[in-house]
């Protein structure tokens, strides 16, 4: 029975100095407004949400160990070269939001998890659409990079239908 409480006990220590250290490297990682050009992100045991709409947004990057990220980059205006954005799901889950009128490419990492693109087709983009290179990496966590507002189709659809006379 003492073994048991004992390994618990160190159980229940090893998970708060995980949690706590995880905090510690999340803050150091962490650097941006939401209007800045240049952001980066990360959260452990957490989540965040955010919506970033900087002038010339060169550079994003975000990553969620046992946790979760919504970014939204539909109201930013991309740098002239475009932007570089990395995203990192480590057990954890990455929701990535981008303009219909970009030109995006995923470049795709994956190990025992999933990434899954839902964007405009290339030929139904805009000539000279701006362009955005993503890197997604997803261990054990998973990675959605979309065009939809999920969140306004989900509310559409629960809306009662009108009835019709």
């Amino acid at each position: 029975m003492r073994v048991l409480l004992r390994l618990a006990a160190l159980l229940a220590l090893a998970l708060a100095a995980a949690v706590a250290i995880g905090q510690v490297v999340a803050r150091r990682r962490t650097w941006g407004d939401d209007d800045a050009d240049d952001v980066s992100m990360a959260t452990c045991f957490g989540g965040i949400d955010r919506s970033l709409t900087g002038d010339h947004l060169r550079h994003v990057s975000a990553a969620a160990w046992f946790g979760g990220v919504d970014l939204d980059l539909r109201e930013a205006t991309l740098a002239p070269e475009g932007a570089n954005v990395e995203i990192e799901a480590v057990m954890g889950g990455i929701k990535l939001t981008v303009s219909p009128e970009w030109h995006v490419e995923v470049e795709q990492d994956v190990s025992a998890g999933g990434i899954e693109e839902r964007l405009t087709p290339p030929e139904e983009l805009p000539p000279g659409a701006p362009l955005v290179h993503i890197v997604a990496r997803a261990r054990m966590g998973g990675i959605l990079v979309t065009t939809h507002d999920a969140s306004a189709e989900h509310e559409a659809a629960a809306e009662p239908a009108s009835a019709s006379a």
